[in-house]
């Protein structure tokens, strides 16, 4: 009997023996192989909520798939895309297939037919270019990183493909043309030359499914944009410079509680005419005006997301209908014309709060000095304390100044570091405003915010 224990046990310690060799050990429920870590994907963090609500979770983005060998453009038979004399293995890419350009490709092609593939690449080794003749629609990545692929006159779509669609231009040149292009997916640009001509860009952002535009790049005419339907937030992600040389669209969504967004860190330096809707876009990404024309004009712009900055070197920039602004910073640089526009500066329960459970939303800041013909600062906050901080500036209007709180439950608004020289009529609404360094100056008086 003894011997049989003995056997047994010596059985046990080769087999543990063996698993610690071999790395083959039985595994804890739920640990992953090697290291330990359970497997899958943690996913993206949910969307924001809107006001009153609980969000909806983003879906997890589907991998990107990589172009691979496709078919190939050989060009054996002329320029003509539509000739599968041009192609390896004779046929023509159509839907659901790949294009491919590079090194072995020989001559020029020329789009001679309406296109529609999943992808287009022109590789970092293709000397030669892809010119549109008929319109091109890629429902995955369309890659220049070699090459020129030059639209003319003809438009080019890039669907959203669920997260695959994507314009990369790494290298070569992607010449824009004269025409309207439909952007769905992202937009990345590391290298290489974007040539916008007089082109027109739209960035169509879909639901629950962000864009990101990356890299430092000009445009000529940008529109950024969604279906304007749906119960849930658009997010483009912005990082990196994207200069637009000539006007610039943001059709703004608000509805139910949720909006267009404009993230990331990146931001818009807008040369030309800025117009808008009158939905506010919240998010982080900042604009710039620079323009070089004498008169830069915004219209009807509501915005709710990173620095608003007035920076022109000549000339001044003119705020049209109405000019909104809410938990931003906004810097004045330069000349300002806002004597016609109904402008609006406040804090609201919209914005996200400074901290878990906090009841402290985010401050609006105004830096400069400048006039407008009708003004009004208002607290939305609620059951919030809202600050509005002017870093000593001074705002002059000429026809009516509107100081509304409408703080309650006790809380309170603040006005700080500001001189309001009123030309025109003073309303008070709500409660009295609380202020530090803040007066207004009325016909010779001069008051402490709150004061009558």
């Amino acid at each position: 009997m003894l011997a049989a224990v003995g056997i047994v046990a010596l059985a046990f310690a080769l087999g543990g023996l063996f698993w610690g060799l071999s790395g083959d050990r039985p595994r804890s429920p739920g640990e992953g192989a090697g290291s330990g870590t359970p497997s899958g994907d943690p996913g993206l963090p949910p969307l924001p909520p809107p006001a009153g609500g609980t969000g909806t979770p983003r879906e997890t983005r589907p991998p990107v798939p990589e172009i691979g060998a496709g078919l190939r453009w050989i060009g054996a038979a002329g320029d003509r895309w539509s000739d599968p004399q041009n192609w390896a293995g004779r046929k023509v890419p159509g839907a659901g297939e790949t294009a491919v350009f590079d090194g072995g490709s020989k001559g020029p092609c020329r789009v001679d037919v309406p296109v529609e593939l999943a992808g287009l690449s022109l590789a970092a080794d293709f000397k030669s270019g892809v010119r549109l003749a008929a319109p091109l629609t890629v429902a995955g990545p369309l890659t220049v990183a070699g090459g020129f692929l030059d639209a003319g006159a003809q438009p080019i779509t890039v669907e959203t493909a669920e997260g695959r669609g994507k314009v990369t231009v790494s290298g070569g040149e992607l010449r824009l043309g004269s025409a309207a292009h439909t952007v769905k997916g992202g937009w990345n640009c590391t290298g290489g030359r974007v040539v916008p001509g007089s082109s027109r860009v739209e960035f169509f952002v879909p639901e629950k499914l962000p864009v990101e535009v990356s890299g430092n790049f000009g445009l000529n005419d940008v529109r950024i944009c969604s279906s304007g339907t749906g119960s849930a937030h658009k997010e483009l992600i912005l990082e990196g410079m994207l200069v637009v040389d000539g006007s610039l669209t943001i059709d703004g969504y608000d509805s139910g509680g949720w909006f267009l967004w404009i993230k990331g860190a990146g931001r818009i330096e807008a040369r030309g005419d800025v117009i808008s809707n009158r939905k506010f876009v919240p998010g982080t990404a900042g604009l710039t005006l620079c323009g070089v024309r004498l008169e830069q004009t915004v219209a009807d712009l509501w915005w709710n997301a990173g620095s608003y900055v007035v920076q022109k070197s000549a000339g001044k920039v003119l705020w049209k209908g109405s000019a909104r602004f809410r938990e931003t910073t906004l810097v004045v640089k330069s000349a300002l014309d806002a004597g016609s526009a109904e402008v609006w500066v406040g804090t609201s329960r919209n914005a996200a709060p400074k901290g878990e459970g906090s009841n402290l939303w985010r401050p609006m800041d105004v830096h400069g000095s400048f006039a407008a013909g009708f003004l009004t600062i208002c607290n939305s906050a609620g059951t919030g304390t809202g600050i509005i901080d002017f870093h000593g500036g001074t705002i002059t209007v000429t026809r009516q100044l509107v100081l509304e709180n409408n703080a309650a439950g006790g809380w309170n608004g603040f006005i700080n570091n500001a001189t309001f020289v009123c030309r025109g009529q003073l309303e008070h609404k709500g409660p009295a405003w609380f202020g530090e360094n803040a007066v207004v100056t009325q016909g010779g008086r001069t008051m402490p915010i709150g004061g009558e």
